[in-house]
């Protein structure tokens, strides 16, 4: 694992509880960038004016985020999740997590636009047109990017990622091309060469929230097991440690174009070409990742509480039913 470098201007203490990772080649994260993060992990080990109670009504699964990331986020917070029955006229923010496959539900959409109509002054959070199938992933990445991850399998002769459309299905394999009957329920990509140190392959998952990325976990499993779910070990890294400010333009657009206001996508950086290849997007994360350690998994949790607080819970009514 990568060394933590001690960042000037926080103090002994600040540094231990919160230092960002370094990178395993040269840094190209700010000071600026660095102190910020370090700070936001140190202040939430203090009391926060946030840890009142609040309630925030979840349009969806409330039962599934409560045990996702962002049910850590809000237990953080002193946020109490309520179903959506709760909402009326005091309600001022709620959360819309929707483990979907392939766009949001006619229905569930229904009751977005009754409540905005009803209730002007509400905030829904992740409220959008988002879709996680990978084949809308691809069409959008290629069109923020400019360079493609999808393949023609019928005509493309060489080695072959499929796998299901699905989210976190987990079910990848290389395949060799040109194939036959290309099942219509798989996407076809590019084999993206993430292999890092030894037999070990990378994949880099991006904290989203605001449409904004802000932080990284890196992610190590064998190359043989590159589409499985176990991670040898995981660690945090700042977004500027693993993308250019080039690149973090383009996750930019990318994130607004698919409508993921909060949550996760991956990346992978291909070790022949440097490019960067958005392979997944979830709006309902449920993490932090497997393999990662205490102390990284407790920042983690305060990077996202910071970050959900001062996109979410700044000025003077943020109180919801």
């Amino acid at each position: 694992m990568a060394e933590r470098t001690p960042i000037s201007g926080l103090s002994p203490a600040e540094n231990s509880r919160a230092a960002v990772p370094a990178s395993g080649g040269g840094s190209k994260t700010t000071a600026a960038d660095r102190v910020a993060l370090a700070r936001a992990a140190a202040a939430f080990h203090k009391p926060s004016r946030h840890r009142e109670a609040l309630n925030m009504p979840v349009l969806g699964d409330r039962a599934h985020m409560k045990k996702s990331v962002y049910g850590k986020v809000s237990r953080r917070l002193g946020i109490e999740l309520v179903a959506a029955k709760a909402i009326d006229s005091t309600t001022r923010l709620a959360f819309v997590w929707e483990p979907r496959i392939h766009g949001r539900d006619v229905q569930a959409g229904k009751r977005i636009r009754r409540i905005r109509r009803r209730h002007k002054r509400i905030r829904l959070v992740n409220a959008t047109d988002f879709d996680d199938d990978k084949r809308v992933v691809q069409q959008i990445f290629a069109e923020c990017f400019g360079y493609s991850l999808g393949l023609d399998a019928s005509s493309y002769g060489g080695m072959i990622v499929k796998k299901s459309r699905t989210n976190a299905a987990h079910d990848g394999t290389i395949v060799t091309g040109p194939v036959a009957t290309p099942d219509a329920n798989y996407v076809y990509q590019v084999v993206v060469d993430n292999v890092v140190s030894g037999q070990l392959v990378e994949d880099i998952r991006m904290a989203i929230v605001g449409y904004t990325p802000i932080f990284c976990y890196l992610k190590y499993r064998p190359v043989n097991d590159r589409f499985a779910n176990e991670n040898t070990h995981a660690q945090l890294a700042a977004v500027h440690d693993v993308a250019s400010a080039a690149e973090l333009a383009k996750i930019a657009r990318f994130v607004r174009a698919i409508g993921l206001e909060v949550g996760e996508i991956d990346v992978l950086r291909d070790r022949a070409s440097q490019r960067l290849f958005v392979v997944d997007a979830n709006n309902t994360p449920y993490g932090p990742p497997n393999g990662i350690n205490d102390r990284d998994r407790r920042i983690a949790l305060s990077w996202l509480s910071s970050a959900f607080a001062a996109e979410y819970l700044s000025g003077e009514d943020i109180g919801v039913g």
